[in-house]
């Protein structure tokens, strides 16, 4: 392998040391031992212990309680179903790659009668399901009942409406921007049935689909942000300033502020920016202008480009920009206010220990005003750091590819969690293919040449494909693989979410875990571009703030003063 390193476009992480324990590893798909994972809860083996008694021990056990530890993704039905346990066998005995070719023609005939029973048995749910009927009340309830159908087509569940935005409902269909606007409005003025609690309507906020138990045995849900204000909350203001900060509605708009930042690029942060604005300028990366300028029509001259770790002077105040370890273009703003208490407001971040060596957070520590990206705000969401899990999504790749006719999908959002998609394509050296409308906003984000020339849009050219993540389900993958019939006889979809392990389960928190379903294999993995609560609390011991403001279920008063104490504790 060329071990070379790669120009460095990942915020804080440094790439190199990671490059070089891939030069150790082949580079061949199926290399790696189909069993690393437990049959009985699809944990990965290695987070269970350091050796092998330990590893057989866990699966002895889980084998003597007969239900899975963990996490509940797919039904009961779907856990035992006979496919499902044929293909584990199937997965659990084939030779290493060495023998593939010899297999060849029995893994191909015994996938391809495997991916005809999962393909009818995904897609003939019951039409009174529990999940179908949860959705249609929330449809119903809501007035958007007429809808139904674009739902039904897509194979959207209960589960899955906190993922969607702007793009995703196009891509069903809903062609006008006005009924769009209802359906994302609703997702985030409420909870759905059953569905995970979040604030995003579009592309910005992951919400666990695996939520820990609190205390007490109840489930507690991530934080959730509330609809955009008609006037600006504290969060989104600068004391001793008119500036505003990911808030452009049309109240906002009315405010004396000339001067207006944008963090990133997602929906829920600039919500109420469209091409007509002229009301001053916006301070963003070069990444997030190109973006918006090219999705929202806001006229480049809008735009004042802000380069990292460069400061500026804003209306006489020092504005500082840091990489926010969150999508690509993402940035945490410092403001220097001549009088007044600095403001370090993070966006949505995910904390790394490098940003403890950025000079200019270094002078502000122990005097600022902290606005905290809260999105995880308890301690049962427990997140591996981000290149373990690539590590991680990189073996299971390599364990699942001995059978050659075997179609990666990688979720994402409109931006974000590009990161593991191109990692895996690049250090596999494998082309991934893209729609052309994620092509267009990847070339928004200026890559190297080298991770350019590893995009498609010719779906036939790659076995590894980048799609929407709510598309990575069993009903989707289903759907896919009858696509492709002919072609690719299995199917391993990713769906890189923030999740947490029980703490009192004594281990780490797991890399990942694997779920299977004839020929459908789901592996849920904890990537998340959003701080765990013990990284929030290393952050603010860092920065010592004099004043600490969540910006996520900030609801100014119990319990916004219960976040701020716990993360203080």
């Amino acid at each position: 392998m060329d071990c070379s390193t790669s120009t460095q476009v990942w915020g804080y992480d440094d790439l190199a040391e990671f490059q070089a324990i891939q030069c150790d590893l082949s580079t061949q798909l199926g290399c790696t031992p189909a069993l690393a994972f437990c049959p009985s809860c699809g944990i990965f083996l290695l987070d269970t212990g350091s050796t092998e008694a330990q590893r057989d021990a866990h699966i002895q056990s889980c084998r003597d309680t007969e239900e899975p530890d963990g996490l509940e993704v797919l039904s009961e039905a779907e856990d035992s179903d006979d496919a499902s346990e044929d293909a584990a066998t199937l997965c659990h005995t084939l030779p290493s790659s060495a023998q593939a070719p010899v297999m060849g023609d029995v893994v191909a005939a015994v996938s391809e009668s495997l991916a005809d029973t999962a393909s009818q048995q995904a897609q003939q749910q019951p039409a009174g399901s529990a999940e179908d009927a949860s959705l249609r009340a929330w449809l119903a309830t809501n007035g958007l009942g007429e809808f139904q159908g674009a739902f039904s087509r897509a194979g959207i569940g209960a589960d899955m409406l906190a993922l969607l935005g702007d793009a995703e409902l196009r891509q069903m269909g809903i062609a006008k921007l006005g009924p769009r606007r209802r359906i994302l409005g609703t997702i985030q003025a409420s909870v759905p049935p059953q569905a995970p609690s979040n604030g995003g309507g579009g592309a910005g906020k992951i919400t666990s689909f695996f939520t820990g138990k609190a205390a007490g045995g109840a489930q507690r849900q991530p934080a959730a942000k509330a609809p955009p204000p008609a006037r600006a909350k504290d969060w989104q203001r600068v004391d001793g300033t008119s500036f505003l900060v990911d808030c452009f509605g049309k109240q906002a708009q009315m405010l004396k502020c000339r001067s207006w930042f944008l963090t990133h690029f997602h929906s829920d942060h600039y919500k109420g920016l469209r091409g007509s604005f002229k009301a001053g300028h916006i301070y963003c990366t070069q990444i997030t202008a190109d973006l918006a300028h090219s999705r929202l029509k806001v006229p480049q001259e809008r735009f004042k480009i802000v380069e990292l770790r460069k400061a500026v002077l804003v209306e006489g105040v020092t504005v500082t920009y840091f990489d926010a370890n969150h999508c690509p273009g993402a940035a945490m703003i410092l403001f220097e206010v001549p009088g007044h208490r600095p403001v370090l407001h993070t966006g949505d971040f995910r904390y790394h220990v490098g940003m403890q060596q950025e000079e200019a957070l270094q002078r502000v520590r122990g005097r600022a005003t902290l606005v905290l990206d809260t999105t995880y705000c308890s301690p049962q969401y427990l997140f591996p750091p981000q290149l373990q899990v690539l590590q991680f999504v990189l073996e299971a790749v390599r364990a699942e590819a001995f059978n050659p006719a075997t179609l990666f999908l990688f979720g994402s959002y409109t931006i974000g969690k590009e990161r593991l998609f191109l990692e895996v394509a690049r250090i596999l050296k494998r082309k991934v293919y893209v729609s052309a409308a994620k092509r267009k906003v990847m070339e928004a984000l200026n890559l190297p040449q080298e991770y350019k020339a590893l995009l498609t849009t010719d779906d036939k050219a790659a076995l590894l494909h980048a799609v929407p993540l709510w598309r990575v389900s069993l009903k989707h993958m289903a759907r896919v693989l009858k696509h492709y019939r002919g072609r690719y006889n299995t199917i391993v979809g990713f769906q890189p979410t923030g999740w947490s392990m029980q703490k009192d389960r004594g281990r780490a928190a797991a890399r990942g875990r694997r779920r299977q379903k004839g020929t459908l294999i789901v592996y849920q993995v904890p990537y998340s571009e959003h701080s765990s609560f013990s990284e929030m609390q290393q952050f603010v011991r860092f920065m010592q703030p004099q004043r600490l403001i969540p910006s996520v279920g900030n609801d100014g008063g119990i319990k916004a003063a219960q976040m701020i104490a716990t993360l203080q504790a």
